[in-house]
């Protein structure tokens, strides 16, 4: 049987997002999703520490490339930004033996925060993880990136539901006057969606 992290990947990868999708975008995508589910369930202890691309594990990385020589996954390990991860015919068979092993909470968990995460765009998923982790910034090659698209990308977000508008006001950068001229409401309790309960810190 499968260590209990790999199980846990493959369950990532089994589940569908809220548009039907099982494949993740690629290595940063899964990289934060894992992360911001260790922060509900110790247990999922990859070992992350801030990276070039945020928060990053070596183990998760090295789970990665072992369940894709076992051609369970697929996967280019030379493409950490955007090469799309997904489940061959094999690695979905074996997830779905795996997941029956997997406690119904962290199931839950993965769930959540693969719906509310996987069909972000770059921009969108890079301001969401550093205003809301900023301790991954430290090392970070995407600082620059950042700064720059935070606002423009906050805005957006609010517009579009996808934050709310009290995580979008931090994810800015600016004071409230200027947020809420930019956003043109008066009410920042009018905007609603789901990606505020990935993170109980949020």
């Amino acid at each position: 049987m499968l260590k209990s992290q790999a199980m846990y990947v493959l369950e990532l990868l089994r589940i569908e997002d809220e548009t039907g999708h099982r494949t993740i975008e690629g290595q940063i995508w899964m990289q934060k999703m894992m992360y911001v589910a260790s922060k509900t369930h110790p247990e999922l202890d990859y070992e992350f520490e801030p990276h070039r691309y945020g928060m990053y594990s070596k183990k998760l990385k090295d789970i990665l490339i072992d369940l894709n020589e076992e051609e369970l996954i697929c996967v280019d390990k030379n493409n950490e930004k955007n090469q799309p991860i997904h489940l061959t015919t094999e690695g979905l068979e074996e997830a779905e033996r795996a997941s029956k092993h997997i406690e119904p909470r962290i199931r839950k968990t993965l769930q959540t925060i693969k719906s509310a995460l996987n069909t972000l765009r770059y921009d969108e998923l890079i301001v969401l993880m550093y205003t809301k982790y900023p301790e991954m910034l430290e090392k970070s090659e995407q600082k620059s990136e950042y700064k720059k698209w935070r606002e423009n990308t906050a805005i957006s977000m609010v517009q579009n539901d996808k934050v709310s508008s009290q995580l979008g006001l931090r994810m800015s950068g600016l004071s409230w006057e200027e947020f809420r001229t930019r956003l043109s409401v008066t009410n920042p309790d009018t905007v609603q969606n789901n990606i505020i309960y990935t993170d109980p810190s949020s």
